[in-house]
């Protein structure tokens, strides 16, 4: 299996995000956060099959979380209310 899966739930929030992220690979996974104007707001590593959570410290808003393990990434919307 190659790729990887990422959750981001409750979406939308008024408290955290919780994010969870499979794959079958070994590699660093990273996670960047960033608003809509594309401003960077967060950047930190995961471990595979880990639960964190993150946004807490989010204000109302949108927000894009990208989650990167090697060639493979996935966006995610998330809204915070």
């Amino acid at each position: 299996n190659e790729g990887i899966d990422v959750t981001v739930y409750p979406n939308p929030t008024n408290a955290d995000f919780n994010l969870k992220v499979i794959t079958a690979s070994k590699e660093k996974i990273q996670v960047k956060i960033s608003d809509l104007q594309g401003r960077v707001l967060k950047r930190f590593t995961v471990m595979h099959y880990q639960t964190i959570q993150i946004g807490n410290e989010l204000l109302t808003g949108v927000y894009m979380i990208e989650v990167r393990q090697g060639k493979y990434f996935k966006t995610t919307r998330v809204v915070k209310f």
